[in-house]
């Protein structure tokens, strides 16, 4: 989530992204036990999660359980607005779009086309351009700590 907003802001795309906090409520998978049991299963693998107890749901939903799981980390954006925004981003530094175009295989390896002068297209491309996306999430992210 915190990659996709500093991507969202550095593009300056308006997309009507807004973070969002979701309530997991007991029912007929998770009963008010198992939530908590949940809820500090999330928390051991990262994320923002924690189990909240009928007052604190009360007063935050107004709804009247005995506990629930308070997960941050969530949002919502307009789909069309955040891709169309991300096309124009591309476009302006270079990319090109072909549409309409429907993608019917997908060959591993060296693709190499006949007539565009031995550049590599596919697998390579992509897989330099996942190394540079991961490179970038890894400066980005948090120093580790404990």
């Amino acid at each position: 989530m915190d990659f996709l907003r500093g991507r969202i802001a550095d593009l300056g795309l308006r997309c009507g992204f807004r973070e969002r906090q979701t309530v997991y409520l007991p029912g007929n998978v998770l009963n008010v036990t198992e939530l908590k049991r949940e809820a500090a299963t999330r928390a051991e693998v990262g994320l923002r999660s924690r189990f909240i107890d009928a007052d604190a749901l009360r007063a935050m939903t107004g709804i009247e359980r005995r506990g629930a799981i308070l997960s941050s980390g969530a949002g919502e954006v307009d789909p069309a607005a955040l891709v169309a925004g991300l096309w124009r981003s591309a476009l302006e530094r270079g990319a090109r779009i072909y549409a309409p175009t429907e993608v019917t295989d997908v060959v591993p390896g060296d693709a190499r086309q006949p007539g565009d002068g031995g550049r590599t297209r596919g697998p390579r491309q992509a897989r330099r351009v996942c190394d540079r996306l991961r490179s970038h999430e890894a400066h980005q992210a948090p120093a580790a700590t404990g």
